[in-house]
């Protein structure tokens, strides 16, 4: 088994993760603007910001403490300015999810940015167009490909070792607390570095596993003292020092409340999020019921739904073994349906994918997107790469004769895919191969191209980095300790996500065809933190009110520090959106959340 696992880890989803493109070019684009040479708020620009190692620690009453160093990362990031000017603008932050998911062909590339390269928003034959649903009209706009995703890549002395390479997908790199914290110091260095939007407000805008990644930056920002003096789960020292440098005036003193901090990082938009393990569970008891939407797609169909029960149901690539992922990733492609837009037939979104990522690895379509010369960003070029690296293993090559040094490098050589890791692998794969058909990587004008082909564990870009998602959610270490990080069987970002909504002002969009993250089962996980609530009140929207209610009672002094009170949230409905909703509604979207501003 576990030879078939590593064959699976180190080959199997990395022969088909690399991507790149020839991708036609449209004359009719403006010129790409020269880079700037200094930080000026009022340009757009693009790069990498460069985190070196850092320790953190995690501890627990009771429970041995374990630090960790941290690798080094080269985070990319691209920023438009506000139309009209950034000064007193909101500065909105861009995140997907996955984990392992880019933001660039993702948020960025479905029509809030001023481009688009949504296959679905494009005028006449071009691979890009300019959108005309921009939220520069709302603000300024940060987006980041968290570590070793889409551009941004990892670093080692020496990458050429495959032992090494795989030793840097441990726990003291890939777990939620690290990434969160990684991605706050490209937020703080970069409003540091541009001191017109300084102290402008920040959003944070989070899709998918991203509603893990914001709630928890967010509680390590409101409540960043504890994640300094050891009384909180994750201790980052480091990171109190950037925070309260950022603040740092002749009238504030240290620490900051968390009200304080909420005046500068007060709002969040979560799309589609993950928040809990209580979703999935939830969700498959809600898909086994009669009459269930999953029924009502299988009779649309003329299909039968499968055996209930949470039992065993093959593919033609694995096993799903829990019911909520034996409904996704077994039944709805065998109905021929989209999991993330069931309304869609089920390649619908890897097409959508497809043609981003077509577009983002042609030089020219991506300078002007990014509104900023690529050639001009030394971190993407190949002499700049000489530590990078994004797989275990080199994924053009069958099989690797160091199969058994990587077994021996494993934390735990025995340890099984989860469920919800294994139904991901093997649907995801599949989504994979499908988009990599679809690619041409030896185009003149693509990234390969104009640059150079990289080393075989290297890559320009990664849509979906599936060994950064089994890093995420296969904690052997960290779970042996005692340590409940693991994003999928986790209960602790849901609580998080709860505290911070005292002091967070909270958009939350519910689209009707998403199944991935089912917006009917979010109201019941979130009553099952009954230690915080006392209850939460959801009325969806319709059609023809698209405005909903959703409203959380909480416990009178159940968290540290805030006073509690009922909260609601700002709960627009999609009618017609799938999992991502800057795609299938942009417009709507867009209004919603220049209303939600006000």
């Amino acid at each position: 088994m576990k030879n078939s696992i590593i064959r699976l880890l180190t080959v199997g989803v990395f022969s088909v993760i690399i991507s790149s493109c020839s991708g036609g070019t449209d004359n009719t684009l403006p010129p790409v603007p020269n880079p700037v040479t200094t930080k000026d708020a009022k340009v757009s620009e693009a790069g990498y910001y460069q985190i070196d190692p850092f320790t953190v620690s995690f501890q627990l009453p009771g429970v041995n403490t374990i630090e960790l160093k941290s690798g080094k990362a080269r985070i990319f990031y691209s920023y438009h300015p506000a139309e009209g000017g950034p000064s007193g603008k909101p500065l909105f932050i861009m995140l997907n999810g996955g984990p392992g998911c880019a933001t660039t062909c993702n948020l960025f590339s479905m029509n809030t940015a001023p481009y688009t390269l949504d296959r679905e928003h494009q005028r006449g034959a071009s691979r890009i167009s300019q959108n005309p649903f921009s939220w520069t009209r709302l603000g300024n706009l940060l987006y980041i490909d968290a570590p070793n995703a889409g551009f941004s890549y990892n670093m080692i002395a020496e990458p050429s070792r495959a032992i090494a390479r795989h030793v840097e997908f441990g726990a003291h790199n890939f777990n939620p607390f690290t990434d969160a914290a990684q991605v706050l110091r490209v937020l703080l260095r970069f409003l540091k570095d541009h001191e017109e939007i300084r102290n402008n407000p920040v959003i944070l805008v989070g899709e998918s596993y991203s509603g893990i990644r914001v709630s928890t930056m967010m509680n390590m920002l409101l409540f960043y003292p504890g994640y300094a003096d050891g009384s909180k789960i994750f201790k980052d020292e480091g990171l109190k020092v950037e925070i309260e440098e950022l603040f740092n005036t002749a009238d504030v003193t240290f620490p900051l409340t968390p009200q304080q901090v909420a005046s500068r990082f007060g709002r969040q938009i979560l799309i589609q999020p993950q928040l809990t393990k209580y979703q999935t569970e939830i969700t498959g008891d809600m898909y086994e019921q009669p009459g269930s939407v999953i029924d009502q797609i299988a009779e649309a169909e003329g299909k039968t739904y499968y055996r209930r029960g949470g039992t065993f149901c093959t593919t033609t690539l694995g096993i799903c073994s829990t019911k909520e992922t034996c409904a996704i990733m077994c039944n709805i492609p065998a109905f021929n349906r989209d999991r993330y837009n069931y309304s869609k037939t089920k390649t619908w979104s890897d097409d959508l994918e497809t043609f981003s990522i077509n577009g983002l690895l042609d030089v020219s379509i991506l300078s002007t997107a990014l509104m900023y010369d690529v050639n001009k960003i030394n971190e993407i070029r190949k002499s700049s790469r000489s530590e990078a690296f994004r797989y275990y293993e080199d994924h053009r090559l069958a099989f690797s004769s160091d199969t058994d040094q990587l077994l021996a490098a494993m934390a735990e050589p025995d340890q099984a895919l989860s469920p919800t890791a294994t139904a991901f692998y093997y649907g995801k794969s599949e989504s994979l191969a499908y988009i990599e058909s679809s690619l041409n990587r030896t185009g003149s004008n693509t990234l390969v191209g104009k640059f150079g082909a990289l080393e075989n564990w290297d890559d320009y870009f990664v849509s979906t980095n599936a060994a950064v998602y089994l890093a995420f959610t296969q904690t052997p270490y960290l779970d042996r300790n005692g340590y409940p990080v693991n994003p999928d069987s986790s209960t602790l970002y849901g609580q998080m996500f709860l505290e911070n909504l005292l002091l967070a002002k909270t958009f939350l969009t519910d689209a009707e065809y998403d199944l991935v993250i089912y917006s009917p089962a979010l109201p019941k996980a979130v009553e099952k933190y009954s230690n915080i609530i006392n209850s939460a009140t959801v009325t969806r929207g319709t059609y023809d009110a698209p405005m909903g209610s959703f409203k959380i009672s909480y416990k009178p002094g159940t968290i540290n520090g805030v006073n509690t009170r009922d909260v609601e949230l700002y709960y627009p409905y999609y009618a017609s959106s799938g999992h991502s909703v800057s795609s299938a509604q942009p417009d709507k979207f867009r209004s919603d959340v220049e209303k939600w501003l006000q």
